[in-house]
């Protein structure tokens, strides 16, 4: 997302006027530019400040961080030294804990150990290790691994469940 406000001086300076912009937290927001300049052409024009929110993949909710305009550098003493407020900006969360089966149905094995498999894939990056048991609702079929375990670092990459049809010894038809 992006979100945008605007800084100017009060009065002409009779140097020129450097003001540093930066993120309380690059991993939630970016700002540009990363300087501000005036002087007495353009101390009264609103130089806009653009602050762009980082994609970062965490379910780690909204969060109202700063951006810091850095204390003004000038040859200019009324200047020099003056420390613009900060803006606070929130940047929203739009990530979501979540988990992607892949394919969902049309899975088909048979009771002579066909196989079958699906992926798993988180939708966002966990802070710790997420363990995801795997079980199957009848005695027809084996599925392994047991449980998936999906860290911090592979929360992205597929992790396959492979389904491996069992003979039961009975005449029941297609389970």
């Amino acid at each position: 997302g992006l979100a945008q406000f605007t800084v100017r001086l009060s009065t002409p300076p009779t140097a020129g006027v450097d003001v540093t912009v930066q993120s309380e937290s690059e991993l939630d927001f970016t700002v540009e530019p990363a300087q501000l300049t005036f002087d007495d052409t353009n101390w009264d024009v609103e130089q806009q400040v653009s602050v762009h929110g980082a994609a970062e993949n965490r379910v780690d909710g909204n969060v109202t961080l700063a951006v810091v305009l850095e204390a003004a550098e000038s040859d200019d003493d009324l200047y020099d030294g003056i420390d613009p407020v900060d803006p606070t900006v929130t940047v929203l969360d739009d990530d979501v804990a979540g988990m992607v089966v892949d394919p969902v149905d049309g899975l088909v094995t048979d009771e002579d150990q066909g196989t079958a498999s699906f992926d798993l894939v988180l939708t966002a990056q966990p802070d710790a290790d997420v363990t995801v048991p795997v079980t199957t609702s009848g005695a027809e079929v084996v599925v392994a691994p047991a449980e998936v375990v999906f860290t911090p670092s592979d929360w992205d990459q597929p992790h396959p469940v492979t389904v491996t049809g069992e003979a039961d010894q009975t005449v029941d038809g297609d389970q």
